[in-house]
C-alpha cells in the first residue's frame, strides 16, 4: 500500500512540475512574442501611417515627418484638403491603431476643425510613441477629376438585372435606345430619373444607318431635330458620331440641335471602354485610365462602355476606391455644365492677368 502511494505521488509531483515548467516557458514565449509585435509595430508604424495617407491621394508635402523628437518615435503634421473631412481621416487613423492594439487619444479644436491624435503602446503608457495632427486648409484641392459614365447596353441585362442597377443610388448615366423592339429598356430608364443621352450617327449618302444623310434637304433634318427634340426633351445630352467625316453637314446638324439642347457633343468628347464582358481586371483597367488621365491633366472624362452585371457589381463594389481619393462621379449634365465652366474660366483668365 505504501509503495502504491509512494508511486502516485511521484507521479502527480512529475506531472505538476513538467506542467509548470510548461507554463512558465508558453508565458516566456508570449511575452517574447508581445515584444516582438511592440517592437515590430515601433519599427513601421511611420510607414503604415504613410501607406494609409496614400489612399486619400494626399500631396506628399502636405504630410511633413519629423522622427527626430526624443522618446516619441515621430510626429506628423498632416495637412488635410478642402474636399477632404478631417474627422474622416481621423477614422482611419484609429482604425490602423486599434488593429495595432495600441491605444489612441484625440482631441479636437471645434473651431478650426483641426486634430492633435497621440498614440500610446498601452493603456498604462502616460508618453506617447507618436504624434499626429491633422491640420485643415480650406484652399486646397485634391488632384481629381470629376467622371461621367455612360452605358448603352442594357437591353443586354435581363429586367431584375436592370431595374437592379437603374435603382442604384451611383451618378451614372445611360444611352437611351431608339428602336422601338426596344421600348420597354427605353421606358425603364426614362422611368428611372436617371440621366440619359442620345447618340446619332452623320454619314454620306451611301450610309442607309446614318440617322442624319448628306442627301438630307435642310428641311428634312432640320424637322427631324425638331422633332427629337420634342420627343426627348429630358435628355442629358446629344452625341454625334461622325464615321464618314462629314465634318461641314456634322457642325451644321449639331448647331441647330444647340437651339434645343445645350449639351450637343461631338463623340470625340467621349472615351469609349470596350473590353470582353465578365473580365475580373475590367473595373481595375478602367480605373488606371482614369488615374492616367487625370495624371495628364483631364479635369472631366466622359466613358462609354459596356458592361455585364457582374461588370456592374464589380464597380460598385470599388467605386469606393477612387471616391475615397477625391474623385467625383457624376451624371452627364453635371459634366457637361462643369466643362463649360472650366472654358469659361480659361477664357476670362487672360483678361485678370
Amino acid at each position: 500500500m505504501f509503495l502504491l502511494i509512494l508511486i502516485v505521488s511521484t507521479i502527480v509531483f512529475a506531472y505538476l512540475s513538467y506542467s509548470g515548467d510548461s507554463q512558465s516557458q508558453e508565458t516566456s514565449q508570449n511575452k517574447d512574442l508581445i515584444e516582438f509585435n511592440l517592437e515590430n509595430i515601433r519599427s513601421n508604424l511611420s510607414f503604415r501611417v504613410d501607406s494609409l495617407l496614400e489612399t486619400f491621394n494626399l500631396e506628399k508635402s502636405w504630410i511633413k515627418t519629423n522622427n527626430d523628437t526624443g522618446t516619441v518615435l515621430f510626429t506628423k503634421t498632416i495637412t488635410i484638403p478642402a474636399d477632404l473631412s478631417v474627422s474622416f481621416v481621423n477614422k482611419d487613423l484609429a482604425d490602423l491603431m486599434h488593429n495595432a492594439h495600441l491605444r489612441i487619444n484625440s482631441t479636437k479644436d471645434d473651431k478650426s476643425g483641426n486634430i492633435n491624435f497621440s498614440v500610446y503602446e498601452n493603456s498604462n503608457d502616460e508618453k506617447p510613441i507618436a504624434i499626429i495632427r491633422l491640420i485643415k486648409n480650406h484652399e486646397l484641392l485634391r488632384n481629381a477629376s470629376s467622371i461621367v459614365l455612360i452605358f448603352d447596353n442594357l437591353e443586354e441585362l435581363s429586367e431584375s438585372e436592370r431595374l437592379d442597377i437603374l435603382n442604384s443610388p451611383h451618378n451614372l448615366s445611360f444611352v437611351l435606345p431608339l428602336d422601338f423592339e426596344k421600348i420597354d429598356v427605353q421606358s425603364s430608364i426614362i422611368e428611372s430619373e436617371k440621366n440619359y443621352v442620345l447618340y446619332f450617327n452623320v454619314g454620306n449618302t451611301e450610309n442607309y444607318l446614318a440617322d442624319f444623310r448628306t442627301d438630307m434637304s435642310d428641311r428634312q433634318w432640320m424637322t427631324k431635330i425638331t422633332s427629337l427634340s420634342s420627343e426627348y426633351p429630358e435628355a442629358s445630352g446629344i452625341i454625334f458620331r461622325n464615321p464618314d467625316m462629314e465634318f461641314e453637314f456634322e457642325k451644321k446638324i449639331r448647331t441647330q440641335y444647340l437651339i434645343y439642347n445645350e449639351n450637343s457633343f461631338r463623340d470625340t468628347l467621349v472615351k469609349e471602354f470596350m473590353p470582353e464582358f465578365d473580365d475580373p481586371g475590367k473595373v481595375d483597367e478602367l480605373f488606371t485610365k482614369i488615374i492616367n488621365r487625370n495624371n495628364e491633366g483631364n479635369k472631366v472624362q466622359f466613358y462609354l462602355a459596356r458592361f455585364s452585371y457582374n461588370d456592374f457589381k464589380s464597380l460598385f463594389n470599388k467605386i469606393s476606391l477612387l471616391k475615397k481619393r477625391g474623385y467625383n462621379f457624376i451624371d452627364f449634365k453635371t459634366g457637361a455644365d462643369l466643362l463649360r465652366e472650366i472654358k469659361a474660366n480659361k477664357e476670362k483668365k487672360p483678361e485678370n492677368e
